[in-house]
């Protein structure tokens, strides 16, 4: 492994998407033995306990190390698969509700996708918070300019406020299970202060952020947040009943 990996492995500023998908071009870039893909499977779950693509693409890669998989570009397409189908759905949403004013949290990968191009067909303003102390709302927000998309930025401690001013409050998730989803601290005082105003909320993930206890080694999607609360919390996410949620989308 060399450095430019290592940033990969400590990066606290991007959403998983973006995370993974610099993985995978990391290993399309570098000439690597099958141990290698075990090694580099066991260092992803450690850095990102709390993102279940990087769950996902851990078990895929010891997969391939064992020879179980024919290439990267499987592990890819079952990626790009999953992202495809679950913005083609949740832009469908987007559609029928119409919202003007949006109000997000974090860097979303998929929910930046989704408000890029829901933009091209309706003017659009959006309220994001900072994301003390990594700062990724700053970063998507810097992103949705480039795109020409009006973008208001406030202190986390004031995203709620806009709830009551807001069409449609719309997040991502890192991680979601039967009755759950993971996503950046500040997300469910949100998505309550949105419920309490009587605004939609709306969630969209993919099915790659799905907690798959077969796969990933535990009984229970209960056992996930069990064994990795304490982590959660320190890598500043939070877990949030699907329950508080309009709509949630995977």
């Amino acid at each position: 492994m060399n450095n430019n990996f290592d940033k990969l492995l400590n990066d606290k500023q991007h959403g998983a998407t973006y995370i993974l998908n610099n993985i995978i071009n990391y290993i399309y870039n570098n000439s690597l033995l099958p141990q290698d893909y075990i090694k580099l499977s066991e260092l992803i779950i450690n850095s990102y306990p709390a993102m279940a693509q990087m769950y996902h693409l851990s078990y895929k890669l010891k997969l391939l190390g064992e020879g179980k998989l024919k290439n990267i570009e499987e592990i890819n397409g079952y990626f790009l698969k999953s992202r495809k189908h679950s913005k083609e759905n949740c832009l469908k949403l987007l559609y029928q509700l119409k919202p003007i004013k949006i109000t997000t949290i974090s860097h979303s990968s998929l929910v930046i996708n989704l408000l890029t191009e829901y933009s091209k067909h309706n003017h659009i303003s959006i309220t994001i918070g900072e994301g003390y102390p990594a700062n990724e709302g700053i970063i998507a927000a810097k992103i949705l300019k480039r795109k020409n998309i009006e973008v208001r930025i406030v202190k986390d401690e004031h995203l709620k406020l806009s709830a009551e001013k807001t069409d449609l409050i719309l997040t991502g998730a890192d991680a979601t299970g039967n009755e759950w989803f993971i996503n950046k601290q500040g997300t469910m005082e949100l998505l309550l202060a949105g419920a309490l105003s009587g605004i939609k909320t709306v969630v969209c993930s993919s099915s790659d952020k799905i907690i798959i206890p077969k796969i990933l080694n535990y009984n229970y999607d209960t056992d996930f947040l069990i064994k990795n609360r304490k982590k959660i919390k320190e890598h500043f996410f939070e877990i949030i009943p699907k329950s508080i949620v309009t709509q949630f989308i995977s």
